[in-house]
């Protein structure tokens, strides 16, 4: 796609410093604009894979601004998720939040219908993009205190699709459309702040602050795995819990 070669974004998440997001040729290397319209530190923001010159940004200020970088005047929508004001512009007085926490993650499903968004308010939001409204699914209570961006991710060709979520030293996995908790992935020894999900082999990989890097796959037990990454890191067994058919294996020990 054309605004994927075209911009490159780079967000600033100092709390209180930065209220803006940074769009760069990488053609020149030089700065093309500037979108100014959060009232906080930008924490978060993701492009559109269906429409080349959409982005969504989430700030400490609660909001989910829709942006077309084409033009530098002002963002296009604030989501709001009581669904209550058809078109709230950057000229809408009042605009509500759609967090009434920091929104610190935001994820496009792999065929931009839907859009993701996680705020320190504990909840996770799914944002239908067709209609620019809250499709009101209750993914209950995700402890989120970080304010800085998490990294989650969204399957793609699986039924039902599911989303990773770090919380705090694990990750959660809710059904999309339904908000259904289907398991809890335990392994990383501290706070993890970033998954990833690769469509081609169907593996997650997910990093924490414990240095690691795991790689969560389908057919092995759970058992087998977790005492082999409990042997090579030489440390005394932690409790696992809710972890069935994902399970997780690291480059060095399939050497």
């Amino acid at each position: 796609m054309k605004g994927f070669n075209k911009f490159l974004i780079f967000y600033f998440a100092v709390a209180g410093s930065e209220n803006q997001v940074r769009i760069v040729d990488l053609k020149s290397g030089s700065l093309s604009h500037e979108l100014r319209g959060h009232e906080s530190s930008v924490l978060t923001c993701r492009w559109s894979p269906s429409k080349e010159f959409l982005l969504a940004t989430g700030g400490c200020d609660g909001r989910i601004l829709l942006w077309d970088v084409r033009s530098t005047n002002n963002f296009i929508q604030v989501l709001d998720p009581s669904n209550t004001t058809k078109y709230i512009t950057s000229k809408t007085p009042k605009a509500p939040s759609s967090h009434s926490g920091c929104v610190n993650g935001l994820c496009f499903t792999r065929d931009g219908h839907y859009l993701v968004s996680l705020g320190t308010d504990d909840k996770a939001r799914l944002w239908n993009m067709v209609t620019n409204k809250n499709e009101n699914v209750n993914y209950g209570t995700i402890p989120n205190e970080i304010r800085k961006c998490i990294q989650f991710d969204v399957t793609h060709y699986a039924k039902p699709e599911l989303i990773y979520i770090p919380s705090e030293g694990s990750i959660l996995v809710y059904e999309l459309l339904t908000g259904k908790q289907v398991k809890t992935l335990l392994g990383h020894y501290n706070l993890v702040n970033s998954c990833r999900f690769n469509v081609m082999n169907q593996e997650l990989y997910s990093g924490g602050n414990d240095r690691s890097v795991l790689i969560w796959t389908a057919d092995q037990t759970q058992s087998e795995a977790y005492e082999e990454h409990i042997s090579a890191q030489g440390v005394s067994k932690v409790k696992v819990e809710d972890v069935t058919r994902d399970v997780w294996s690291s480059d060095e020990e399939s050497n």
